[in-house]
């Protein structure tokens, strides 16, 4: 018989704890930079304030809406 060595398999499970802002069809994705939490702005700006990045998520919406909007997806191309 052969030996199966068996891995502990962690989890990541930073996901779970997310604190995204989502508004419309725009989403400002929260970070983690140097042990502090916060939010990662348009440009890879970082900031500690939520209402900052809400007040951001808000205008990146507008700016979407305001060209169109994001075209849902007709059909993709799969591989064989």
């Amino acid at each position: 018989m052969s030996s199966v060595t068996r891995i502990a398999q962690h989890r990541m499970t930073q996901h779970l704890r997310c604190n995204n802002i989502i508004f419309g069809s725009a989403i400002v994705v929260s970070a983690k930079k140097e042990n502090v939490e916060g939010w990662v702005l348009p440009g890879g700006k970082f900031t500690r304030n939520r209402a900052e990045a809400f007040k951001t998520c808000r205008k990146m919406h507008s700016l979407i809406e305001a060209l169109g909007g994001i075209k849902p997806l007709t059909h993709a191309d799969r591989a064989a």
